[in-house]
């Protein structure tokens, strides 16, 4: 497998708890619809590539970049499964937004 410095990027929305659960290793596959826009950024790259994942549109905002192992296109259930590997990084993540997702969890007190 080549260093992960020279593996190709893509970058992609997604939302605190995801992010959240991916950064923890909770989650190890990442979903998307299987509709053009995804095919169109998703074939040129072969695997293994980055996955660049950020959440909000704050220059501070919390962002986790994994290794994609495998692109199983699911036509059953209609979706790209992406199968997260190694993380790279995971830039502006701070004790607060960990706060913020066990409260989540666990509910109102």
């Amino acid at each position: 497998m080549k260093g992960w410095r020279q593996l190709e990027k893509v970058t992609m929305t997604i939302r605190c708890e995801p992010l959240y659960e991916i950064a923890i290793r909770a989650k190890r596959v990442e979903f998307r619809e299987i509709k053009t826009h995804w095919i169109k950024h998703l074939s040129p790259v072969k695997t293994p590539f980055q996955l660049r994942l950020i959440n909000g549109m704050t220059s501070k905002r919390p962002e986790v970049t994994v290794v994609v192992r495998e692109v199983i296109k699911n036509l059953r259930s209609g979706q790209f499964e992406l199968m997260l590997g190694k993380i790279i990084e995971v830039k502006h993540w701070s004790i607060l937004q960990e706060r913020a997702m066990a409260a989540r969890k666990t509910g109102p007190k």
